[in-house]
Protein backbone atom coordinates (compact mmCIF):
# COMPACT_ATOMS: atom_id res chain seq x y z
CA UNK A 1 0.00 0.00 0.00
CA UNK A 2 1.17 3.12 -0.72
CA UNK A 3 1.09 5.50 2.10
CA UNK A 4 0.75 9.43 2.14
CA UNK A 5 2.79 11.08 3.74
CA UNK A 6 2.21 13.30 7.27
CA UNK A 7 1.06 16.80 6.40
CA UNK A 8 3.75 17.39 9.48
CA UNK A 9 6.22 16.52 6.77
CA UNK A 10 5.94 18.75 3.93
CA UNK A 11 7.29 22.02 3.94
CA UNK A 12 5.40 24.90 2.49
CA UNK A 13 8.40 25.19 0.04
CA UNK A 14 8.21 21.52 -0.82
CA UNK A 15 3.85 21.87 -1.15
CA UNK A 16 3.00 22.21 -5.26
CA UNK A 17 0.61 24.43 -6.41
CA UNK A 18 -1.41 21.84 -7.51
CA UNK A 19 -3.93 20.33 -5.65
CA UNK A 20 -3.84 17.08 -6.14
CA UNK A 21 0.32 16.30 -6.49
CA UNK A 22 3.21 17.85 -4.67
CA UNK A 23 7.03 17.12 -4.27
CA UNK A 24 8.60 16.66 -1.30
CA UNK A 25 12.13 17.28 -0.48
CA UNK A 26 14.64 15.24 0.36
CA UNK A 27 15.04 15.54 3.73
CA UNK A 28 11.42 15.47 4.52
CA UNK A 29 11.25 11.98 3.22
CA UNK A 30 10.58 9.22 5.85
CA UNK A 31 13.16 6.64 3.79
CA UNK A 32 11.90 3.93 6.34
CA UNK A 33 8.37 3.99 5.32
CA UNK A 34 9.37 4.50 1.22
CA UNK A 35 11.85 1.40 1.84
CA UNK A 36 8.90 -0.04 2.93
CA UNK A 37 6.67 0.83 -0.07
CA UNK A 38 9.67 -1.03 -2.22
CA UNK A 39 9.50 -3.71 -0.56
CA UNK A 40 6.26 -4.50 -0.98
CA UNK A 41 6.02 -3.41 -4.55
CA UNK A 42 8.38 -5.68 -5.14
CA UNK A 43 10.67 -2.38 -6.79
CA UNK A 44 14.49 -3.37 -7.46
CA UNK A 45 14.61 -0.86 -9.76
CA UNK A 46 18.34 1.11 -8.85
CA UNK A 47 17.26 5.27 -9.43
CA UNK A 48 14.27 4.18 -7.15
CA UNK A 49 16.78 2.58 -3.84
CA UNK A 50 17.45 5.81 -1.95
CA UNK A 51 20.92 4.74 -1.20
CA UNK A 52 21.46 4.57 -5.28
CA UNK A 53 19.99 7.91 -5.38
CA UNK A 54 21.63 9.68 -1.89
CA UNK A 55 24.73 8.76 -4.18
CA UNK A 56 23.94 9.77 -7.88
CA UNK A 57 20.94 12.39 -7.65
CA UNK A 58 21.48 13.73 -3.91
CA UNK A 59 18.90 16.83 -4.52
CA UNK A 60 16.34 14.10 -5.23
CA UNK A 61 12.92 15.03 -4.39
CA UNK A 62 9.12 12.85 -4.39
CA UNK A 63 6.35 13.13 -6.37
CA UNK A 64 2.83 12.01 -5.41
CA UNK A 65 -0.69 12.60 -4.78
CA UNK A 66 -1.77 14.05 -1.77
CA UNK A 67 -4.18 11.19 -1.48
CA UNK A 68 -1.22 8.82 -0.98
CA UNK A 69 -2.50 7.43 -4.00
CA UNK A 70 1.11 7.35 -6.09
CA UNK A 71 4.64 8.24 -5.33
CA UNK A 72 7.50 8.26 -7.82
CA UNK A 73 11.14 10.03 -7.02
CA UNK A 74 12.47 12.59 -9.29
CA UNK A 75 15.92 13.19 -9.69
CA UNK A 76 16.55 16.51 -9.43
CA UNK A 77 19.42 18.82 -10.30
CA UNK A 78 20.51 22.00 -9.90
CA UNK A 79 22.93 24.40 -12.18
CA UNK A 80 23.00 28.38 -12.12
CA UNK A 81 20.28 28.08 -9.72
CA UNK A 82 18.07 25.97 -12.11
CA UNK A 83 16.51 23.24 -11.37
CA UNK A 84 15.75 20.73 -13.86
CA UNK A 85 15.43 16.80 -14.10
CA UNK A 86 17.38 14.73 -15.69
CA UNK A 87 18.74 10.73 -15.07
CA UNK A 88 21.29 10.33 -12.99
CA UNK A 89 24.68 8.64 -14.35
CA UNK A 90 23.85 5.13 -12.49
CA UNK A 91 19.83 4.75 -13.04
CA UNK A 92 18.17 3.13 -16.23
CA UNK A 93 14.30 3.73 -15.03
CA UNK A 94 12.08 5.61 -12.83
CA UNK A 95 8.40 3.22 -11.68
CA UNK A 96 5.04 5.13 -10.72
CA UNK A 97 4.45 2.62 -7.61
CA UNK A 98 0.61 2.72 -7.03
CA UNK A 99 -1.85 2.13 -4.66
CA UNK A 100 -3.98 0.16 -7.72
CA UNK A 101 -7.13 2.54 -6.85
CA UNK A 102 -6.05 4.46 -9.84
CA UNK A 103 -3.13 4.20 -12.09
CA UNK A 104 -1.99 8.06 -12.40
CA UNK A 105 -1.33 9.26 -16.02
CA UNK A 106 1.86 9.78 -18.12
CA UNK A 107 0.59 12.81 -19.70
CA UNK A 108 -0.96 13.94 -16.01
CA UNK A 109 2.59 13.46 -14.48
CA UNK A 110 4.65 14.93 -17.39
CA UNK A 111 1.88 17.94 -17.62
CA UNK A 112 3.00 18.47 -13.80
CA UNK A 113 6.77 18.47 -14.04
CA UNK A 114 6.35 20.79 -17.01
CA UNK A 115 5.04 23.72 -15.46
CA UNK A 116 7.96 23.79 -12.55
CA UNK A 117 11.00 22.25 -14.33
CA UNK A 118 12.83 24.07 -17.52
CA UNK A 119 14.32 20.82 -18.90
CA UNK A 120 13.25 17.41 -18.26
CA UNK A 121 15.10 14.14 -19.69
CA UNK A 122 13.43 11.21 -17.45
CA UNK A 123 12.51 7.56 -18.85
CA UNK A 124 9.73 5.98 -16.89
CA UNK A 125 9.12 2.19 -16.53
CA UNK A 126 5.83 1.97 -19.01
CA UNK A 127 5.10 1.74 -22.38
CA UNK A 128 5.20 4.71 -24.93
CA UNK A 129 2.45 7.23 -25.77
CA UNK A 130 3.81 7.47 -29.22
CA UNK A 131 3.36 11.34 -29.14
CA UNK A 132 5.62 14.44 -29.19
CA UNK A 133 7.81 14.25 -27.09
CA UNK A 134 8.13 10.47 -25.73
CA UNK A 135 10.58 8.09 -27.36
CA UNK A 136 10.87 3.84 -26.97
CA UNK A 137 14.00 2.78 -24.89
CA UNK A 138 15.09 -0.80 -24.91
CA UNK A 139 17.15 -3.02 -21.87
CA UNK A 140 17.42 -6.56 -21.69
CA UNK A 141 17.19 -8.63 -18.44
CA UNK A 142 18.01 -12.49 -17.79
CA UNK A 143 16.45 -14.20 -15.20
CA UNK A 144 18.81 -16.96 -13.66
CA UNK A 145 16.18 -19.37 -12.28
CA UNK A 146 17.07 -22.03 -14.73
CA UNK A 147 20.18 -24.98 -14.32
CA UNK A 148 23.54 -24.01 -15.53
CA UNK A 149 23.01 -26.14 -18.71
CA UNK A 150 19.65 -25.25 -19.17
CA UNK A 151 20.95 -21.09 -19.82
CA UNK A 152 23.70 -22.03 -21.40
CA UNK A 153 21.81 -24.32 -24.49
CA UNK A 154 19.84 -20.90 -24.21
CA UNK A 155 22.54 -18.96 -25.60
CA UNK A 156 23.43 -18.19 -29.18
CA UNK A 157 25.80 -20.47 -30.83
CA UNK A 158 28.44 -17.93 -31.26
CA UNK A 159 28.00 -16.45 -27.60
CA UNK A 160 29.16 -20.32 -26.87
CA UNK A 161 31.98 -20.81 -29.09
CA UNK A 162 33.61 -16.91 -27.81
CA UNK A 163 33.24 -18.26 -24.38
CA UNK A 164 35.47 -21.46 -25.43
CA UNK A 165 37.47 -19.93 -26.92
CA UNK A 166 38.33 -17.02 -23.81
CA UNK A 167 38.43 -19.70 -21.55
CA UNK A 168 41.58 -21.41 -23.21
CA UNK A 169 43.51 -17.81 -23.44
CA UNK A 170 42.47 -16.14 -20.21
CA UNK A 171 41.78 -16.09 -16.29
CA UNK A 172 38.52 -14.77 -14.60
CA UNK A 173 38.84 -13.87 -10.63
CA UNK A 174 36.30 -12.59 -8.35
CA UNK A 175 37.70 -9.93 -6.66
CA UNK A 176 36.99 -8.32 -3.41
CA UNK A 177 39.11 -5.52 -3.66
CA UNK A 178 38.40 -2.11 -5.14
CA UNK A 179 37.44 -0.98 -8.49
CA UNK A 180 40.61 0.67 -9.97
CA UNK A 181 40.91 -1.96 -12.98
CA UNK A 182 36.97 -0.96 -13.93
CA UNK A 183 37.54 2.89 -13.62
CA UNK A 184 41.09 2.78 -16.00
CA UNK A 185 39.14 0.57 -18.16
CA UNK A 186 36.28 2.92 -18.74
CA UNK A 187 38.62 5.77 -19.04
CA UNK A 188 40.10 4.59 -21.42
CA UNK A 189 37.07 3.92 -23.27
CA UNK A 190 35.58 7.21 -22.77
CA UNK A 191 38.82 8.53 -24.24
CA UNK A 192 38.91 6.72 -27.48
CA UNK A 193 35.36 7.91 -28.36
CA UNK A 194 36.35 11.01 -27.14
CA UNK A 195 33.37 11.38 -24.35
CA UNK A 196 33.90 13.12 -21.18
CA UNK A 197 34.35 10.88 -18.12
CA UNK A 198 33.96 14.50 -15.38
CA UNK A 199 35.63 14.37 -11.77
CA UNK A 200 31.62 14.24 -10.86
CA UNK A 201 31.51 11.59 -12.61
CA UNK A 202 34.31 9.28 -11.53
CA UNK A 203 33.60 10.77 -7.74
CA UNK A 204 29.64 9.47 -8.07
CA UNK A 205 30.52 6.57 -9.14
CA UNK A 206 33.56 5.76 -6.62
CA UNK A 207 31.08 6.41 -4.19
CA UNK A 208 28.54 3.77 -5.53
CA UNK A 209 30.72 1.16 -6.18
CA UNK A 210 32.48 1.41 -2.92
CA UNK A 211 29.13 1.78 -1.04
CA UNK A 212 27.50 -1.30 -3.61
CA UNK A 213 30.72 -3.78 -2.78
CA UNK A 214 31.09 -2.89 0.91
CA UNK A 215 27.71 -3.28 2.34
CA UNK A 216 25.42 -4.24 -0.19
CA UNK A 217 27.93 -7.21 -1.06
CA UNK A 218 27.83 -6.50 -4.96
CA UNK A 219 30.37 -8.88 -6.73
CA UNK A 220 33.13 -7.74 -8.66
CA UNK A 221 34.78 -9.60 -11.73
CA UNK A 222 37.97 -9.21 -13.52
CA UNK A 223 39.16 -11.08 -16.65
CA UNK A 224 43.28 -11.49 -16.90
CA UNK A 225 45.07 -12.21 -20.04
CA UNK A 226 48.82 -12.87 -19.11
CA UNK A 227 48.47 -11.40 -16.12
CA UNK A 228 47.43 -7.99 -17.47
CA UNK A 229 43.88 -7.45 -16.37
CA UNK A 230 41.46 -6.74 -19.77
CA UNK A 231 37.96 -6.76 -18.51
CA UNK A 232 36.10 -6.15 -15.22
CA UNK A 233 32.78 -5.45 -14.13
CA UNK A 234 30.51 -4.98 -10.84
CA UNK A 235 27.39 -6.52 -10.13
CA UNK A 236 25.78 -4.16 -8.35
CA UNK A 237 23.04 -6.01 -6.07
CA UNK A 238 19.66 -5.07 -5.15
CA UNK A 239 17.59 -7.26 -4.17
CA UNK A 240 17.80 -10.60 -6.17
CA UNK A 241 18.47 -8.31 -9.27
CA UNK A 242 22.13 -7.82 -10.05
CA UNK A 243 22.64 -4.24 -12.61
CA UNK A 244 25.83 -5.06 -14.61
CA UNK A 245 28.37 -1.79 -15.05
CA UNK A 246 31.53 -2.83 -16.94
CA UNK A 247 34.39 -2.36 -18.93
CA UNK A 248 36.48 -4.26 -22.00
CA UNK A 249 39.88 -3.03 -23.15
CA UNK A 250 40.66 -3.53 -26.99
CA UNK A 251 42.32 -6.47 -26.56
CA UNK A 252 39.67 -7.94 -24.00
CA UNK A 253 37.48 -7.35 -27.22
CA UNK A 254 39.66 -9.23 -29.40
CA UNK A 255 39.87 -12.21 -27.05
CA UNK A 256 36.32 -11.84 -26.06
CA UNK A 257 36.98 -11.24 -22.57
CA UNK A 258 33.76 -9.98 -22.25
CA UNK A 259 32.05 -13.13 -22.91
CA UNK A 260 33.83 -15.12 -20.28
CA UNK A 261 32.74 -12.32 -17.53
CA UNK A 262 29.31 -12.89 -18.03
CA UNK A 263 29.29 -16.44 -18.08
CA UNK A 264 31.02 -16.73 -15.07
CA UNK A 265 28.66 -14.63 -13.03
CA UNK A 266 26.21 -16.55 -14.41
CA UNK A 267 27.79 -19.57 -13.83
CA UNK A 268 28.38 -18.50 -10.27
CA UNK A 269 24.75 -17.68 -9.89
CA UNK A 270 22.79 -19.80 -12.12
CA UNK A 271 19.35 -21.82 -10.55
CA UNK A 272 18.62 -18.87 -7.78
CA UNK A 273 15.74 -16.43 -8.12
CA UNK A 274 18.96 -14.03 -8.92
CA UNK A 275 18.34 -11.46 -12.33
CA UNK A 276 20.72 -10.16 -14.06
CA UNK A 277 20.31 -6.47 -15.55
CA UNK A 278 21.93 -5.16 -18.62
CA UNK A 279 20.79 -1.47 -17.67
CA UNK A 280 19.86 -0.85 -21.16
CA UNK A 281 21.04 0.16 -24.57
CA UNK A 282 19.80 1.22 -27.97
CA UNK A 283 23.05 0.66 -29.79
CA UNK A 284 22.22 -2.68 -32.06
CA UNK A 285 25.51 -3.95 -31.34
CA UNK A 286 25.56 -4.09 -27.57
CA UNK A 287 21.57 -5.24 -27.93
CA UNK A 288 22.31 -8.54 -30.16
CA UNK A 289 25.36 -9.11 -27.29
CA UNK A 290 23.07 -9.32 -24.58
CA UNK A 291 20.33 -10.90 -26.40
CA UNK A 292 22.56 -13.72 -27.09
CA UNK A 293 23.19 -15.03 -23.94
CA UNK A 294 19.27 -15.63 -23.51
CA UNK A 295 18.29 -12.43 -21.90
CA UNK A 296 14.48 -11.03 -22.47
CA UNK A 297 13.66 -7.79 -24.30
CA UNK A 298 11.95 -5.08 -22.33
CA UNK A 299 10.76 -1.46 -23.46
CA UNK A 300 10.37 2.09 -21.43
CA UNK A 301 9.82 5.10 -22.45
CA UNK A 302 11.75 8.27 -22.41
CA UNK A 303 10.51 11.76 -22.33
CA UNK A 304 11.67 14.99 -23.22
CA UNK A 305 11.09 18.36 -23.28
CA UNK A 306 12.99 21.81 -22.57
CA UNK A 307 11.15 25.46 -22.07
CA UNK A 308 14.45 27.09 -24.63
Amino acid sequence: MIRRPPRSTLSSSSAASDVYKRQINRNNIDINSYEQVLKESNCFEPAMQPWVLDIVSPNWKMLCHDNGSFIMPLPVRQKFGIQYITMPIFGQKLKILSDGTKPESIFDIVRFLKRRFLRISINIDCPSPKTKGFSDRSTYILPLNKTYEEIWQDMNKGHRKNIRNASSSSTIVKSPIGTSYLFGMKEELYAQKGVKFSDYDKSTLSNLFEIALNQHKSPYYIVFHDKIAVASAIFVRIGNRFVIESAVTNFGRKTNAGYLLLNQFIKDNANTQAILDFAGSSIPSIARFRKGFGAIHQEYTNFMWRWL
